[in-house]
Formats: C-alpha cells, sequence, structure tokens
C-alpha cells in the first residue's frame, strides 16, 4: 500500500461541524493502485468520506475509484509510528531543564547558608575581641565599624536566602506538575489513529491529483465583532471576526477557511404534535388585570436577548459563505481563535438617552448604518473608545445597508434622580371609576465643562381594556405640554449647558372601574 500525504487544503466551519478537503498529487501505474492517506482526524463521519479526482479541461482521465475505507485503531504503546511522542519529548526536556535549575538553586542556598554561618562566627570573635578591649579600658573605633558591616551584611544575605527559598518551593511545585502531566502521558491507550485507505484502477501510467473530503464534529465557530468610536470625528468603525474553536484531533494550517451558515441536517424531524383541548368555564364577576412590561422590537435596533450557553448563528434564513481572506492556521486545542472576514466605517449619530425609570444615568448611544457588503450576524460586540476597552453589548441581525445602534455605557459627567409620587383616590358617589394620581419628577445635572444634550424618555401604562382601566396624561401640568406615544413613551430633547442642570415633570391618571383588580 502506497502512502499519500494529502494535506488539508480548505475547510468550511458549520454551525456545529466542519467539512475538511485534503488533496495531493499521486502518480499511478496500470492496474490497481492502494493509497493511504494516514493520520486523519479519528472522529472523522465515515459515510461522509467522499474521494474525487478532478478533471483538467479538456482531459479525460482513466482513472477510477474502486473503494475507499476509514479505518481506525487504538495505538496503545508509548511511541507513535515508531517516533516518539512529541508531547513526551518536550516535557521531559523541560523537566530535564528544571531540574537543573533545582541543583543550582539548593547549592546557591547551602553557600548562603554556609557564609551566614561563618558571619555569624565572625560576629561572636568580633564580640569576644570588644570585651578584651573593654576590660582594659579601651574601645576601637575600627571594631564598632566592623560590627556594623558583620550586621549589614547579615540582614542582606538572610532576605535573599529567604526569597531563594520561595523560588525553590515554586520551582518544586512546578516539577511536581510537570511530573504529574508526564505520568498522564504514558496511558497505554493515549493515541486513537485513523486513517483513510483508496483503491485506485488506472487504464494506463497516469499522473492524477486526488481530493478527499469528509465532515468532522468538534469544530464550531460564532462571528464577534469590534467597534471603534472617535467620538471627536463621530466615526465608528466595526470589525467582524469568525471566533472558530475544533478539537478534530489533526491541525488546520495554512488552509482556505470559510465560515458557513447552513444547517445540513436542519428540518430532519416532523415537529412534535400537541392536543389542543377546550373546556367551558364560568364567566368570572371581577375583572383581573396584571401590570407587565412589553419589550418594543424596532427594525435595525441591534439590541439582544440573553441566551442561556453558546447561541446558534441568526442568519436571518439566508445561508452566508464567509470567506478568511488569508491562508489560516486553527491548531486542534479546543481555544477559540479569531480570525478577521470583514471590516467597515462610517459616521455615527450620537446621543445620549436616559430612561430613568430603568437605570439613573445617561447612557452614549450611537446610531450607524451597516456599510459592508454583508449583514452582521448577531453576535457580541467588543466597545472600544480613545480610552480604550470600555464594555461589551450585542447585536442582533443587521442586514446590509440598515440602520442599528450601540451602547457604550453611561457618561460619567451627568448625574440623573428619579422621583414618583403616588396618590390613591375611591370611588365618588356618582361615579365606579376609582382614581390614581402619579407624579414623575426627573432632575438632571451636567457635571462636565462642555455642553451636552439628553435625550429623556419616560412612559406611562397602555391599556388593553380602555371600557375599564383608563390613562390620562395632565398636559398641561407635565413639562413642554408632551404627548405619549402608542407606546406610552414620552420624549425631551433636554439641553444641559456646561455646569448646569435642568427638571421635567410627568403627571397622568390612571382610572380603574371597581370590577378591576391587579392595580
Amino acid at each position: 500500500m502506497k502512502t499519500l500525504h494529502a494535506p488539508i487544503v480548505a475547510v468550511t466551519v458549520l454551525e456545529d461541524r466542519a467539512s475538511v478537503t485534503r488533496r495531493a498529487v499521486v502518480a499511478l501505474e496500470s492496474g490497481v493502485t492502494q493509497l493511504q492517506i494516514p493520520k486523519v482526524a479519528p472522529v472523522m463521519v465515515d459515510k461522509s468520506v467522499t474521494v474525487s479526482l478532478p478533471e483538467r479541461a479538456g482531459d479525460a482521465l482513466p482513472v477510477q475509484v474502486v473503494d475507499t475505507r476509514p479505518r481506525r485503531r487504538w495505538v496503545t504503546s508509548v511511541e507513535r509510528d515508531g517516533e516518539a511522542d512529541p508531547e513526551r519529548v518536550k516535557l521531559r526536556e523541560e523537566l530535564r531543564v528544571l531540574e537543573q535549575e533545582l541543583s543550582r538553586r539548593r547549592d546557591g542556598i547551602g553557600r548562603g547558608e554556609q557564609q551566614l554561618a561563618a558571619l555569624g562566627e565572625l560576629a561572636d570573635r568580633t564580640l569576644a575581641d570588644v570585651s578584651d578591649d573593654v576590660a582594659w579600658g579601651a574601645f576601637p573605633n575600627a571594631t564598632a565599624d566592623a560590627m556594623d558591616a558583620v550586621e549589614a551584611r547579615e540582614l542582606e544575605l538572610a532576605e535573599s536566602l529567604v526569597g531563594q527559598r520561595i523560588e525553590l518551593r515554586e520551582r518544586r511545585q512546578l516539577k511536581d506538575d510537570l511530573q504529574g502531566r508526564l505520568r498522564a502521558t504514558q496511558s497505554p491507550e493515549e493515541f486513537h489513529k485513523a486513517w483513510i485507505e483508496i483503491d485506485l484502477r488506472a487504464d494506463a501510467a497516469c499522473e492524477v491529483t486526488v481530493q478527499v473530503t469528509y465532515l468532522v464534529p468538534c469544530a464550531v465557530w460564532r462571528p464577534y465583532h469590534t467597534a471603534e468610536l472617535d467620538l471627536g470625528a463621530g466615526e465608528v468603525a466595526v470589525t467582524t471576526d469568525a471566533c472558530v474553536w475544533q478539537l478534530t484531533g489533526e491541525d488546520w494550517e495554512g488552509v482556505e477557511l470559510t465560515l458557513s451558515t447552513e444547517r445540513a441536517s436542519l428540518g430532519t424531524e416532523p415537529p412534535p404534535l400537541t392536543t389542543d383541548r377546550l373546556a367551558v368555564r364560568k364567566r368570572q364577576e371581577k375583572v383581573e388585570v396584571e401590570v407587565r412590561t412589553q419589550s418594543i422590537d424596532v427594525l435595525g435596533g441591534g439590541g439582544a436577548t440573553k441566551e442561556e450557553g453558546l447561541p446558534g448563528i441568526d442568519d436571518a434564513g439566508e445561508a452566508q459563505h464567509l470567506r478568511v481572506d488569508a491562508k489560516a492556521d486553527v491548531p486542534s486545542d479546543g481555544r477559540p481563535h479569531r480570525l478577521k472576514i470583514s471590516e467597515f466605517s462610517g459616521d455615527a449619530e450620537v446621543d445620549r438617552v436616559c430612561a430613568p425609570e430603568l437605570a439613573a444615568a445617561a447612557v452614549l448611544e450611537t446610531r450607524q448604518v451597516n456599510g459592508g457588503s454583508g449583514p452582521l450576524l448577531a453576535g457580541p460586540v467588543d466597545l472600544v473608545m480613545d480610552s480604550g476597552y470600555v464594555g461589551r453589548t450585542s447585536v442582533k441581525y443587521v442586514a446590509a445597508g440598515e440602520r442599528f445602534f450601540l451602547g457604550w455605557g453611561p457618561d460619567a459627567e451627568v448625574r440623573v434622580t428619579r422621583e414618583e409620587e403616588r396618590k390613591h383616590s375611591d370611588a365618588k358617589m356618582l361615579s365606579s371609576f376609582e382614581t390614581i394620581d402619579k407624579t414623575v419628577k426627573v432632575r438632571l445635572s451636567n457635571l462636565g465643562a462642555q455642553a451636552r444634550t439628553v435625550t429623556l424618555k419616560e412612559r406611562v401604562p397602555v391599556s388593553e381594556l380602555p371600557d375599564k382601566v383608563k390613562i390620562d396624561v395632565d398636559r398641561n401640568a407635565s413639562s413642554d405640554t408632551v404627548a405619549p406615544d402608542d407606546d406610552g413613551i414620552l420624549t425631551w430633547i433636554v439641553e444641559l449647558p456646561a455646569f448646569g442642570h435642568a427638571e421635567r415633570e410627568l403627571h397622568y391618571t390612571i382610572r380603574k372601574h371597581q370590577d378591576v383588580r391587579g392595580l
């Protein structure tokens, strides 16, 4: 059997798997030739292995693929294919260097302890000489200076020994870790070997290109964006990376990498059917209502919902195929590797939005257009400003040419306080409606030396039972006589001068029928 070294030339990474393509040129003799492609990913899907012979234009290749066989077996020795395991060789070399360093450090500590003992003996003899001199009524200055020098040297040497002992303890811990890793590589079933066997029949001696394609699990990718804001120029630059993980057992080195959102196995099972039971129940005499908060979805809003675990890729139903321009290297280590796939920059509308009911802060917000040639897929966004990294947000699917917004965190120079008052009045004698009066006061302060414009938003409830629950906004008592929109949102454009402040008030009344409960 002839060994064919077919390197990986192209990889297409899907949402939860990858398609690997190997290609090589082989010289065939007349008759049947058996080829073996070694060092293939052990996790390859057997039924997906495909062998093709790309034909050259105008040439008919007299070659036929007879059979293709994926093969696997466990290698139970500590040697792999007659060669030393590179991981074990590396660990042994690190351990040898570390043992030499430990020996040098132990010798250094021993010499230091001998020096410290010699200094102690010298100090004892010097004190004895001083006692004799004092007995004869003499105390030379040279002896005092010598005692000071010995004491200083003892202190310096003692501090050095403490540091050396700490470093020696750390190196011993590192040695224990290396020995544990080395023992872990000595398992008898440490390597799963896989290869592909191919039988080709040629009518005559020729040279052909053999291409092998197969699917592997344990490979995923997700989009990851980085947005950089130039606040002075009002520009935003967005870079989209593909974050790729793979643990297939084979490294991808210098490959043409394509990222796809296709779902090969989607729709293979019918949706489950459930029983919808109808029943009759007695009409309630009282109307039960509840106050709930409903999110408002805006086209191009760019917001994102919280996902548990790693979310899927949202491509809005249209499969995307994204290419990495340069040759990519993705080792089989299970770690994330980021590869740039697109970027664009453009002008942005900068605003400061304040919703004090949610957060007592004015959030810096930008609105920009997706100026790239393709859509922005849903994913996390790293936010970078002049001061550096400021946080992380996320976006939903944004089509090419669509407007979307990004939140950059609160403006530290703007302070916000909100107060809410509530007064309840029972129904009068000739009325069946109870009244709830609400007053909201919002105060804004600008602590900076530059004027700022803040978009202030408040909301009032929206009734789904206008006959039972009525909401009226007192526009005359409210600031600037603003009125809510269909979603109950009121908006003020507040101009804050340097070191200035402003105040806005909202007054509205909730009138509910006596049959209504829950408010």
